[in-house]
């Protein structure tokens, strides 16, 4: 049986719903369809449940755009969640922040 997750996007303009598939009866989730497909509502809107991964990332940025390399590149997974809304997706037992920083040598002229 299909389940989806239904999470509020654009609520200032009343754009509509972002639906996920999830795989799993997870506590604290409220059903809110009585059709054979299961739908979950999100305890929050997409906008609230990114806003701790973007401050995460933003955070990160900036303690390695100290070291001043030419790019800095910070990847992880996201995973939305019915009652906690965006949690960075794990790898093993640990959570799972992938960074590529590089630096170009500066030609000098000549």
């Amino acid at each position: 049986m299909t389940e989806l997750l239904r999470i509020p996007v654009g609520t200032e303009t009343g754009a509509g719903y972002l639906f996920v598939e999830i795989t799993d009866d997870e506590p604290g989730m409220e059903q809110v369809s009585r059709t054979r497909d299961r739908v979950y509502e999100a305890a929050q809107s997409l906008r609230q449940a990114l806003e701790p991964i973007r401050l995460a990332a933003s955070e990160a940025l900036s303690v390695f755009q100290a070291i001043e390399p030419s790019t800095v590149e910070v990847e992880f997974g996201v995973k939305l969640h019915a009652k906690t809304g965006a949690i960075l997706t794990e790898a093993g037992a640990e959570g799972h922040l992938k960074v590529t920083l590089t630096w170009q040598k500066e030609e000098s002229g000549g």
